[in-house]
């Protein structure tokens, strides 16, 4: 016989209540839930590229969705960005906060020509399964000075370099009231890319990640982040049951599909010809953008 276990109303009226008072509470400068998630995203690309095929891959995908932990981390780079230079531009002026932004570019880009060189030379000595021989010591060198060249595993390196790299200029449209010019800009080179790619070899280099695609993720994320109190009011203004609602129902839909191995929404002609290349992640292809789109605001 089932016996029913009767909960008092005043207690699960105070568990109701407890739960319903969840919220985020701000802890000085920093947002603790970005660093959260930037944690798990650098977390996953180290398990999806480093350690090889793993139970690890349940919880990262192991690059092989739709979306994966690079989008997050280039978006999420940008949005840090753009919310802390924000400040430092209204704090110290617009050219003390370009003169600190075009320093810590300076930096990448000496971090990623050290590590790319040393790696590249360590892997050789050590015959590494990745190892690919370097024909033309010199030209190569060069190549890596001049953010032609990259080399296995320091690609997002490379690509992040060249994005701070750019970051001042967006900096300085996006303090003079040019965030329309910033966000027009980033998404006619995303879309030349997609159509012409070999018509910006120079943008893009050699890196598995050419710069001319990602960078749609990074200045997308340096405009929202630049006016985050204006972004975060108009998407209070947005009902969020419905809009959580929506967003679950893309993420389940995209990742039934994925579970059955792209077979479950059945694509006629040219759209289920191409369906793997709808969602190619390298180039940044239009479903990626789709899926981040769906993901990132869920996370």
């Amino acid at each position: 016989m089932a016996v029913a276990v009767a909960i008092p109303s005043s207690a699960g009226a105070g568990l109701w209540r407890a739960i319903s008072s969840w919220r985020y509470v701000p802890l000085g400068g920093r947002d603790p839930r970005l660093d959260l998630l930037r944690g798990y995203l650098i977390f996953a690309m180290v398990a999806d590229h480093m350690g090889g095929e793993s139970w690890l891959y349940t919880v990262t995908g192991g690059g092989q969705f739709v979306v994966s932990a690079a989008e997050g981390f280039v978006f999420l780079s940008g949005l840090v960005m753009g919310m802390v230079y924000q400040k430092v531009i209204r704090r110290d002026g617009l050219r003390a906060a370009l003169h600190k932004a075009l320093g810590r570019g300076l930096k990448l880009y000496a971090l990623h020509a050290v590590l790319t060189l040393g790696f590249a030379a360590a892997s050789s000595l050590a015959r590494a399964p990745w190892y690919t021989p370097v024909l033309d010591r010199v030209g190569y060198v060069v190549g890596v000075l001049t953010l032609r060249d990259t080399y296995y595993l320091t690609d997002v390196l490379h690509l992040y370099a060249v994005l701070v790299l750019a970051a001042p200029i967006a900096l300085l449209l996006l303090a003079r009231g040019g965030t329309p010019m910033v966000l027009l800009a980033s998404g006619l080179l995303w879309a030349t890319y997609q159509h012409s790619p070999g018509e910006l070899s120079f943008v893009t280099g050699s890196s598995a990640f050419p710069a001319a695609a990602w960078q749609v993720f990074f200045f997308t994320g340096l405009a929202v982040g630049y006016h985050r109190p204006r972004v975060w009011a108009f998407l209070g203004r947005i009902p969020r049951t419905p809009a959580i609602l929506l967003s679950s129902c893309g993420a389940a839909a995209l990742i039934a599909q994925q579970l059955s191995a792209d077979t479950l929404f059945q694509l006629d002609g040219w759209a289920g010809q191409s369906y793997e290349q709808i969602f190619y992640k390298w180039d940044v292809h239009p479903g990626r953008l789709i899926a981040s789109a769906v993901f990132l605001p869920l996370a």
